[in-house]
């Protein structure tokens, strides 16, 4: 019967720890591991490919595996002050490569391309 006792105790003991600690708002959670932009978007896409589309007002973003086009729209907003016109997502997946007999991988990668209007631009570098 001792062992049921601590048991109890032990459970009833973690319960007032998580009380007495104070919860933390949402906005601490999000300023501190730097919002929704640090979960969405990677970083941009810097190839020769990606480079000229900027001339025609196009961004390419790689970002998570898990977002979509409302939260790669949400985190453009928040983070570059731009409202993108329209999002398009891409995912490439991994490949195994094979190069003078010796096997490799390439890791896949979703892309994002941002459409911006007119008179819009962001600086990347």
């Amino acid at each position: 019967m001792a062992l049921f006792n601590t048991k109890k105790e032990n459970k009833e003991e973690a319960d007032v720890q998580e009380n007495n600690s104070a919860p933390k708002s949402k906005s601490q959670k999000e300023s501190f591991s730097g919002g929704k932009t640090a979960s969405v978007l990677i970083g941009p896409r810097i190839t020769e490919k990606a480079t000229d589309s900027q001339q025609r007002n196009v961004y390419v973003f790689e970002i998570s595996p898990r977002s979509n086009k409302v939260e790669v729209s949400e985190a453009i907003q928040e983070l570059y002050k731009v409202k993108p016109i329209r999002v398009n997502i891409v995912k490439n997946p991994s490949k195994i490569t094979r190069l003078r007999g010796k096997k490799g991988s390439k890791n896949g990668v979703k892309k994002a391309y941002v459409f911006l209007k007119e008179g819009d631009r962001i600086e990347l570098l």
